[in-house]
């Protein structure tokens, strides 16, 4: 006797998705890669100019501090950069 049986099958015969096979899964997931490599490859040309440009931006100065975390009555204590 297995109860979850009948709840399975039932599960399997309301089921709207048709079953792809493993060859149609590897050719959806190469279109899609594909298709992500082309936007990349154009992203510079249709959204570089949202970009700064490398001598435009500096960088900007910093302190490191030691900080204490307090969690549950247990402290921590960390290195934290602190723009000036």
């Amino acid at each position: 006797f297995q109860p979850w049986s009948s709840n399975q099958n039932r599960n399997r015969k309301m089921s709207k998705e048709p079953k792809m096979s493993a060859v149609a899964v590897m050719e959806n997931w190469k279109v899609a890669v594909s298709k992500e490599m082309a936007v990349a490859a154009s992203f510079e040309d249709n959204w570089g100019f949202l970009k700064a440009k490398e001598d435009e931006t500096k960088p900007r100065p910093f302190e490191t501090r030691l900080v204490k975390y307090f969690n549950h009555g247990r402290a921590t204590i960390k290195d934290k950069r602190i723009p000036l």
